[in-house]
């Protein structure tokens, strides 16, 4: 008798640390990320109603800035150039994101041809404070191809032929664990469009936070990412930044930065080569050589 319970009582054990094993994904906004109290609607009598593109792949040209407070402070004190832009009621957002390393899976000729010429950088599931919805992401280039999905990584809506098996064989080897998590972030965004124009996007992202295994690091920075329509030229937009610096009195360089990219040499690599784990690449892209695009950003 006793040894039957004792076996029970083991079995017990087992189970609860599978469970406890499981991966985080996004059930719900409210179940699968624990919430921070102090985020809040943001709102404004004069934002623009943003209107999201259901498209699964979004093209855009996009450039960032690294900004320090103060700088920040200015930008979003221009409310006739950055003006607000609302979704689900707000224009700022928590946005949760979980990376994976998606190179240390095996794959069919296909799903391998088609990350290798797309040159993928990042595979990643996204979630929202405010938003109900997830999304299970493959970015490359300038571009991303995205769709939604539920809590068992299913895909909720109908895809385009050419991203179909890619996104299944994925989203499949994620649910069984053969592409491993790589890390997590979170950041608050604050969301606006250049003077009402829904062509030209601008975020500003505070509170980057990063974590790798045990790790958890802070950026030292915000970042502001400008985000348009690949029909406008760029010199058009390049005028728009001389507006905006000369209204601020500061200059803002522009650069190729990237989270990721950043995470991985900050964070990634040095723990990596502390423990003398091997430097495997985590996207088509990556030599580990210093980020030149980031030194000169700084």
């Amino acid at each position: 008798m006793k040894k039957t319970i004792l076996v029970l009582f083991i079995i017990i054990l087992l189970g609860s640390a599978c469970c406890l094993k499981q991966p985080i994904i996004a059930k719900h906004r409210n179940k699968c990320v624990v919430k921070d109290t102090s985020v809040k609607h943001c709102l404004s009598s004069h934002s623009i109603i943003h209107n999201d593109s259901s498209s699964q792949l979004i093209e855009r040209n996009t450039i960032k800035s690294v900004l320090d407070v103060k700088t920040k402070d200015k930008l979003m004190a221009l409310s006739t150039i950055f003006v607000p832009s609302a979704m689900y009621g707000t224009s700022c957002n928590q946005i949760y994101t979980t990376y994976y390393d998606f190179l240390k899976a095996t794959y069919s000729r296909s799903v391998y041809k088609f990350l290798k010429t797309k040159r993928v950088k990042r595979v990643r599931i996204r979630h929202y404070y405010f938003d109900p919805n997830s999304y299970f992401e493959i970015k490359y280039s300038q571009n991303k191809i995205r769709v939604l999905i539920d809590c068992d990584y299913n895909i909720l809506e109908p895809i385009h032929p050419e991203y179909e098996e890619v996104f299944t064989v994925l989203l499949d080897k994620i649910k069984t664990r053969e592409i491993p998590v790589l890390f997590f972030n979170e950041y608050k965004r604050f969301s606006f469009v250049y003077k009402s124009d829904q062509n030209i996007r601008m975020t500003i992202d505070t509170d980057n936070k990063i974590k790798y295994l045990e790790v958890k690091y802070e950026m030292p920075f915000d970042i502001l990412e400008i985000k348009y329509n690949i029909n406008i030229p760029t010199p058009v937009i390049y005028s728009y930044f001389n507006e905006i610096e000369m209204k601020i009195g500061d200059p803002i360089i522009f650069g190729n930065f990237s989270k990721s990219d950043y995470t991985a040499e900050k964070v990634i690599i040095p723990y990596r080569k502390k423990y003398f784990i091997p430097l495997t690449p985590i996207s088509f892209e990556d030599n580990y050589k210093p980020l030149d695009e980031l030194q000169n950003v700084f």
